[in-house]
């Protein structure tokens, strides 16, 4: 009998550490770290983070290596390699247009405060389009899922930006949440929309004739790209 217990106990411990060397192995994945002085680096890293108190990212240069920090705002761009796929992350800051009401005079685009890590979800020579999450993690699946629970003063809903080539700053378009601050989104979307794409007369008409909802930001990418 107690070699029964002894042994069920040394099954336990095998499990629970299968199952941390598992956990753990899964959330550091090949990548490629470009630094903001241009710098190169690759190894192996965690997933980045926009969550209050994630001032950094974990790095090794082998996945049995040692472990140290990399602050965020040292790195450009970090690329993660996982199931034969490229995951391109840019850290960055990010604007928000206004377009004015008639017979007012133009208001600047404004520049939000502090940089975030944005998922490049489409990355064409004509336009980039960015998710900006709190958080990011592969599901049991192995898909890239983007997340925002509600638990950063700082982010609170996943939204979307665009940048095309000369701009520094990837813009603010649509997003998705709830509440107060998120109502009549369609119509916000739109005047954002129409705003950073005036210079492009045909797409102008179709964002003002509705054609576009918030959620149809792609479509809306790829119709600016056919344009050019």
């Amino acid at each position: 009998m107690k070699n029964i217990i002894f042994n069920m106990k040394n099954l336990l411990v095998i499990i629970v550490l299968l199952t941390t060397i598992n956990v753990s192995a899964k959330e550091y994945y090949k990548t490629s770290i470009v630094f903001t002085n241009g710098e190169t680096i690759e190894g192996f890293a965690t997933l980045p983070s926009n969550a209050m108190l994630k001032s950094s990212i974990t790095y090794k240069t082998t996945i049995e290596g040692k472990t140290k920090k990399i602050k965020n705002n040292t790195i450009y761009q970090v690329s993660y390699y996982y199931n034969n796929l490229e995951y391109l992350f840019e850290r960055n800051n990010y604007t928000y247009p206004y377009k004015s009401k008639k017979n007012k005079p133009n208001k600047k685009v404004k520049m939000m405060g502090g940089k975030f890590w944005f998922l490049v979800r489409l990355n064409e020579p004509e336009l980039n389009v960015y998710n900006l999450a709190e958080t990011y993690f592969f599901n049991n699946n192995n898909v890239l899922v983007s997340r925002t629970g509600n638990s950063s003063f700082i982010i609170d809903t996943i939204s979307f930006l665009f940048k095309r080539p000369g701009e520094e700053l990837p813009t603010f378009i649509t997003t998705y949440g709830e509440g107060f601050g998120h109502i009549n989104k369609n119509r916000g979307f739109r005047n954002r929309a129409s705003e950073y794409f005036k210079d492009t007369p045909q797409l102008l008409i179709r964002i003002e004739n509705k054609e576009f909802k918030c959620v149809d930001y792609m479509e809306l990418a790829e119709a600016y790209i056919s344009y050019q």
